[in-house]
């Protein structure tokens, strides 16, 4: 999840977008990752992206495929339910939450 931040921000959003384009992360058991574009905090990058998708420098849908982006904690808190299909068992588990992936575990 990456919030609204400075350089060092910038910098780790632009590495896990790097990473997750390569393969380096989220091959094998897939990964969520959210911008967090509170007060339209992120909008002007994401203008400067599609301006990239204009120029050809960066494919179609190619930045979109990599992650969420979210302008609000609930509008995340679906996706993220979704991504993992939450679900909670009154009866055998009390009080534990069971995670299932929508996505192909490799084993």
């Amino acid at each position: 999840v990456a919030l609204p931040g400075g350089i060092g921000t910038l910098d780790e959003v632009f590495e896990m977008l790097a990473l997750i384009q390569l393969e380096r992360i989220g091959s094998k058991l897939p990964v969520p990752f959210l911008l967090m574009n509170y007060d339209s905090f992120y909008s002007k990058l994401l203008d400067f992206l599609d301006v990239c998708e204009d120029w050809g420098t960066v494919s179609k849908g190619e930045v979109a495929s990599l992650w969420k982006v979210c302008n609000s904690n609930s509008e995340a808190l679906a996706y993220l339910k979704d991504f993992y299909r939450t679900s909670s068992s009154d009866t055998s588990q009390k009080n534990e939450t069971k995670l299932h992936s929508t996505h192909d575990l490799p084993f």
